[in-house]
């Protein structure tokens, strides 16, 4: 088992639980049944730590603490689950991956239900299908079902080394991905030392993640400067989808619900 983080307190915690399946073609996407989870464990452990960083867990399972506490989505092709998505809710949980890298209490403080994205992996024999726009489509339904106003987490890039990330930071405030409205602290033990005078003289960067792309086309927001990820070799950016304010494009592809 991997854990990321010592649990300081147990979080809050509702039984209550969504339930939906749909299908697409030869696709079949559903919120994971208990049994089901060791399929996104497993493809998970595959993807960031076998394919990315070419090393092998005990278990062969990426796993921690928050599963136990957040619903899993998956799209399945004939039989095998092909990409996963873990939805940390809010109404369900008051623990949070994110909280171990930023403050988020005024994030946490907003009005309306809230949901964090995390984990997200889609296998690479199925990465120029349609698997990771049949997981926005089972986002969006999670979205509706419940009630949720906000969509959060971390977009990761693979680097640490503070010139690269300070460079991809700058791109980002240079092309207006950055929030004006919404702004959080990292963590003291997660910050980049000297982040802000490497700004200075940092490249920018243009080479955008593809899933963050998605999420700036939603019209996501970067809330904070990035943090630092030594165990998985990479920067934590903190996005936020406010739902209100998704594009009508956006919306329309993936069912979102749009402001009035």
């Amino acid at each position: 088992m991997v854990v990321l983080w010592p649990i300081k307190a147990p979080p809050a915690h509702s039984p209550r639980r969504v339930h939906f399946a749909f299908e697409s073609g030869p696709y079949l996407v559903k919120l994971l049944e208990a049994d089901e989870k060791e399929d996104a464990f497993r493809l998970r452990h595959d993807i960031f730590h076998h394919e990315h960083h070419n090393r092998t867990l005990p278990e062969l399972r990426d796993v921690d603490e928050i599963d136990e506490y957040s619903d899993h989505l998956g799209v399945y092709c004939a039989g095998r689950l092909v990409g996963t998505y873990r939805l940390n809710c809010t109404l369900y949980s008051s623990l949070f991956y994110a909280s171990d890298r930023f403050d988020l209490a005024p994030l946490l403080s907003l009005p309306g239900n809230k949901v964090e994205l995390g984990r997200a992996c889609v296998a690479g024999d199925s990465r120029k299908g349609i698997a990771l726009h049949l997981l926005w489509r089972g986002i969006a339904e999670y979205m509706k079902r419940t009630d949720c106003r906000y969509l959060f987490g971390c977009s990761s890039i693979r680097s640490t080394d503070l010139q690269q990330v300070a460079g991809y930071f700058k791109f980002l405030q240079e092309h207006g991905h950055l929030s004006d409205s919404l702004w959080l602290d990292v963590l003291a033990h997660r910050r980049y030392p000297d982040f802000a005078k490497e700004l200075n003289g940092a490249p920018a960067e243009k080479n955008v993640p593809t899933l963050m792309k998605a999420y700036f086309k939603a019209g996501a927001k970067v809330v904070a400067e990035p943090a630092c990820d030594s165990f998985m070799y990479c920067a934590d950016f903190l996005t936020v989808l406010d739902a209100k304010l998704v594009t009508d494009r956006i919306g329309r592809r993936y069912q979102l619900a749009t402001a009035d």
